[in-house]
């Protein structure tokens, strides 16, 4: 058999064949680059948009928070009475030991003073000056006594104005929440006609 021979038409047609799908080629790979590029840039933009959190998602967040923040007040107020409890006890402690003393030293000094008359004078001098102490003291605990209930009630009505501000709050975001999901149904309303 012969061998084959094209003719230069034939090789001009291959020719243009084999550039027109180099050139194809070229713009398909192109073509491809920027297909990934797009690709890509949507990747982002979809894990930025699935970033985003949801209106349920919000809710369940702030849900949470609310949770937290009520629990952390519960565990402060009771740190806080636990801290008063242990600073009450001390405070009597202290007073009982000082009381002890002070007995320790008047039955200490009896014993002395009634020895002589002029020791029974100044043992009733110093008893008289101790009373007067223990009543000034009485006078001071009650003063503090006194402004602890006054602060007390000014907490309490401070209390009372955050708790009706609180309510004023929840109310006001669960009224958003209607709001919100009366523009979803109208925006989606509004789309199924237009």
């Amino acid at each position: 058999s012969e061998p084959f021979e094209a003719n230069p038409e034939d090789e001009k047609k291959y020719m243009e064949i084999e550039s027109m799908h180099a050139k194809v080629r070229k713009e398909h790979t192109k073509a491809r680059k920027h297909l990934a590029k797009k690709s890509q840039q949507l990747a982002v933009i979809s894990r930025m948009v699935d970033d985003i959190p949801t209106r349920s998602e919000l809710i369940q967040y702030e849900r949470r928070f609310v949770e937290l923040y009520e629990e952390l007040a519960t565990k402060l107020e009771e740190n806080r009475r636990h801290v008063s409890t242990y600073n009450t006890l001390k405070q009597v402690h202290e007073l009982l030991v000082k009381e002890e003393s002070l007995l320790q030293s008047v039955i200490d000094s009896f014993s002395v003073a009634m020895k002589s008359s002029r020791g029974k004078e100044e043992f009733i001098s110093q008893i008289s000056c101790i009373v007067d102490g223990l009543k000034s003291n009485l006078k001071q605990a009650e003063k503090r006594k006194a402004q602890a209930f006054i602060q007390r009630d000014e907490r309490q009505q401070d209390y009372q104005q955050y708790i009706e501000k609180q309510r004023d709050y929840f109310k006001a975001v669960k009224d958003l929440q209607r709001a919100c999901e009366l523009n979803e149904e109208l925006v989606s309303q509004f789309r199924q006609q237009g």
